[in-house]
């Protein structure tokens, strides 16, 4: 496998994998102490995304009115921020939306690691993607087994395990593929 331009590629940029993946542990740490804290920050960047997206839009609608598009921008900039405040004055409400739309996420997330570690299956260490995209796929299923009546903790907690298990299987893979 040392010929394999894969492995070359990822034992150049070793370092840079490694603080990924300590990055990635640490933050999923942090989400599985703090879970509704965690929660609840993430409907309020959510909200401030929205808002700041329908501010720049809504700046751009405005500063280019021969914009054959105008008023579906003006459309979608106010959209945007009904949306953001909306996350803002109904936390609960974002946090339910928000919970399911992880759902989403992980199912996808799982679904494209484990084709991507059925991709690079000749290497010994592939298990460690197959494992993580198995259990992103899991992640999923707990959470609309739990929702909604979980979800003011489980969206904190199982974005910080998703990014728990991710940093370790990050680590697990470069530490196994240095081996070869």
């Amino acid at each position: 496998m040392q010929n394999n331009p894969l492995v070359h590629l990822i034992k150049t940029y070793k370092n840079l994998f490694i603080a990924e993946g300590i990055l990635f542990t640490l933050l999923g740490i942090l989400g599985m102490a703090l879970p509704q804290f965690f929660s609840l920050t993430l409907d309020y960047f959510f909200g401030w995304l929205f808002i700041l997206g329908a501010v720049a839009l809504g700046y751009r609608s405005i500063a280019t009115p021969d914009m054959p598009n105008r008023t579906a921008s003006i459309f979608s900039s106010i959209l945007y921020l009904v949306l953001g405040i909306l996350l803002f004055v109904y936390p609960m409400s974002g946090i339910l939306t928000l919970t399911l739309l992880l759902a989403f996420y992980f199912f996808l997330d799982g679904v494209v690691k484990v084709y991507g570690a059925f991709q690079i299956k000749p290497l010994k260490s592939w298990g460690w993607i197959l494992t993580s995209g198995v259990l992103s796929l899991i992640l999923a299923a707990l959470i609309l087994g739990l929702w909604p009546s979980q979800a003011s903790w489980i969206l904190g907690m199982l974005v910080g395990i998703n990014l728990f298990i991710t940093g370790v299987t990050t680590l697990g893979f470069i530490w196994s593929l240095s081996k070869e």
